[in-house]
């Protein structure tokens, strides 16, 4: 006998990434970045263009360039300072405005779940505690709930979910410390793109308008690194509290949903299941196989992946 096809409903509330949150998190990144530019422009600049006389003459004089080394290696020490301690606080920031609202998108996503288990008959001895106030303080039109209900579902979810506030703990803290190792490294690889620059120009006895073109560059590329960073640890904090979520509250399976706006958009995250991921029901505690890849991955994980998850219901 051939075994039957499992249904699913899935629940058509898709929890998008805050993009305020985003821009806010970019804005920050950003700040640093030009903070550290103008710096380094200004210092190194205004030496290249008062010892350009004595540049065409490096062959002969390497005390220029101990200069400019000892000038290099005080600008490293001061940023890598500079970005380890706002990095620091810009982290902690993020991820505690994300939490906030991840939990608070999470209401109406529980509410919907509740009742596609209430109109299958699948309500569970743990769920009941919701339901009773749901049923008077939810609008069932909207799943949107009144004041009351908003403090009644937030008291409930944080009485009933000890194990979920340590799991989420954990997740805040290593994102906060893998954002900081980021935010320092987006100074290193400046840094040494200048250096390299630098040094180049300096040795072949180019001129101030090379050094300023390279610096250009390095900045423009740095600020680019830095946006995308900001936005893909937004998607992967985001992404991770919401299937922790999920699980915490019962639901295992969910639907990969590729979500787009991608310059890179990977072709097995675009492509339609079963041949790709997009749409494809996977287990929230596994993941789903990806064949780029040769690994079960879940939606944010692997670098500057926009992709989502939408929980389901076997029915």
């Amino acid at each position: 006998m051939a075994s039957r096809k499992k249904k699913y409903i899935t629940l058509n509330t898709t929890n998008k990434v805050n993009a305020g949150v985003i821009a806010q998190y970019q804005r920050e990144l950003l700040k640093l970045v030009q903070q550290m530019i103008s710096t380094y422009t200004k210092e190194l600049l205004g030496m290249y263009k008062s010892n350009k006389e004595e540049i065409r003459q490096i062959a002969q004089d390497e005390s220029i360039a101990e200069q400019y080394k000892k000038k290099m290696e005080q600008l490293n020490q001061a940023y890598q300072q500079y970005f380890a301690k706002y990095g620091q606080q810009k982290a902690e920031s993020m991820v505690k405005q994300t939490a906030a609202i991840q939990q608070r998108s999470f209401i109406k996503e529980y509410a919907k779940l509740m009742f596609v288990l209430m109109n299958t008959n699948q309500i569970r001895p743990e769920d009941k505690v919701f339901v009773e106030f749901m049923k008077t303080q939810f609008a069932p039109q909207n799943f949107m709930p009144t004041k009351a209900g908003k403090e009644a579902f937030l008291k409930a979810f944080t009485l009933n979910t000890k194990a979920y506030s340590e799991v989420a703990e954990t997740i805040k803290q290593t994102t906060i410390t893998n954002n900081v190792e980021l935010i320092k490294s987006i100074h290193q690889q400046y840094h040494r793109e200048v250096s390299q620059a630098l040094y180049d120009s300096i040795i072949n006895g180019k001129p101030a308008k090379t050094v300023v073109e390279a610096m250009k560059q390095a900045g423009a590329k740095t600020k680019r690194r830095a946006r995308l960073i900001a936005r893909d640890q937004v998607h992967k904090i985001h992404e991770t509290l919401h299937l922790q979520e999920l699980k915490q509250v019962g639901v295992t399976k969910a639907k990969w949903i590729h979500l787009g706006g991608g310059k890179t958009d990977r072709k097995t995250h675009v492509t339609r299941a079963p041949e790709g991921l997009n749409g494809g029901i996977f287990d929230i505690s596994k993941g789903i196989y990806d064949p780029a890849v040769n690994k079960y991955i879940k939606p944010a994980e692997l670098p500057f992946c926009r992709c989502t998850a939408v929980a389901v219901v076997e029915i």
